[in-house]
């Protein structure tokens, strides 16, 4: 006689995990060459190794731009540019570079009689990069009078051009006002000041 009787059931048992695995393993190995082209055909190997490498230059947190300040001409009206590297810590793209141009010169540039023709006050509120040509769209605030220009804003334009254009992805700057063309912006008020 049998002492125990769930000796029985424990071969069954067994033989149900045997037929789950090789279930398993057959469908594996069926699956995987459509399993493996759906992959391939989604392109999703460049996306990650791209996102794994964007993760690994995340490591360095501090680069440094190189951005041209102006420096103003003693007994005169005029302005010399002076290239000064500037940190930041994103890659030095050219929302990085806006970004650093609107926050002003370093202490280190100020030191050395830099200025910025922009208002402190001024915020980036969209940037688009479409076939070369720089989309930015700046705060009301850019439109503050500086001591440094009273009516004209061709100053802060130039600050902003020489800086973009010096980025070599960069061929040409269009300036947005709270979505509106600057020169759209600086007609209307020469208009209404007549």
């Amino acid at each position: 006689m049998d002492e125990n009787p769930n000796n029985s059931k424990q071969p069954w048992l067994l033989y149900g995990w045997l037929v789950v695995i090789i279930f398993s393993v057959v469908l594996v190995l069926v699956t995987l060459p459509k399993m493996r082209m759906a992959i391939h055909e989604s392109q999703m190997v460049p996306l990650v190794s791209s996102y794994l490498e964007q993760a690994r230059n995340q490591d360095d947190p501090i680069t440094e731009i190189p951005l041209q300040f102006p420096i103003p001409v003693t007994n005169s009206h005029e302005f010399s540019y002076v290239t000064f590297l500037v940190p930041t810590e994103n890659n030095p793209n050219t929302h990085a570079i806006v970004e650093a141009i609107l926050h002003g010169p370093t202490s280190t540039a100020l030191s050395e009689g830099a200025i910025s023709h922009i208002p402190k006050e001024t915020q980036l509120i969209g940037l688009t990069v479409s076939n070369d040509i720089a989309f930015i769209d700046l705060s009301d605030e850019f439109l503050q009078e500086t001591p440094w220009e009273l009516a004209s804003h061709a100053l802060k334009i130039e600050q902003l051009r020489r800086n973009l254009l010096s980025n070599r992805e960069i061929r040409d700057m269009v300036l947005l006002i709270e979505g509106k063309p600057i020169e759209e912006i600086i007609e209307e008020r020469q208009s209404k000041a007549q």
